[in-house]
């Protein structure tokens, strides 16, 4: 026994061959569920409202787009708006307020980094001492040379 298709596509072109199956061998199949006029019908309609998805979808993707373009003339405008109100206010931030921003926060000073922890005096040259390796490396290497091969 066949298995029925999982795809959108395999699933219409079953449908069209099951209805003109079904129209030329009337004879062998008298009495279907769904007659073949009516599985064609309802192969037409689902063929309708696919070209409309498609159709929505393009529809869709171009009106995303517009909008963020918009949206990036939008943030770049604010922001242009805003860098030019920290220069007009600079002596005065608190008049930012009044188109909903605020003056710049003072910068903070860096924290010195913590201990560092599991170093180890070693025999290698930086003092480190690495992890043993769990297993053996697998890769091997092959020496480039500058001579060209021959004798």
């Amino acid at each position: 026994m066949a298995q029925f298709p999982e795809t959108e596509s395999e699933i219409a072109a079953l449908a069209a061959l099951v209805a003109d199956g079904l129209e030329h061998a009337a004879a062998d199949f008298p009495t279907p569920p769904v007659p073949p006029a009516e599985l064609q019908a309802k192969l037409d309609r689902y063929a309708q409202a696919r070209a409309a998805t498609v159709g929505a979808e393009t529809a869709f993707r171009e009106q995303h787009a517009m909008k963020d373009e918009a949206l990036d003339d939008l943030v770049g405008s604010t922001r242009a708006v805003l860098k030019y109100a920290e220069f007009a206010v600079r002596d005065r931030p608190e008049k930012l307020s009044q188109l909903g921003w605020a003056q710049r926060r003072s910068g903070t000073a860096l924290e010195a980094p913590g201990q560092v922890r599991n170093m180890r005096r070693g025999r290698n040259p930086q003092g480190l001492r690495w992890p043993q390796q769990t297993a053996p490396c697998t890769h091997s290497f092959t020496p480039i040379s500058d001579e060209p091969n021959g004798p």
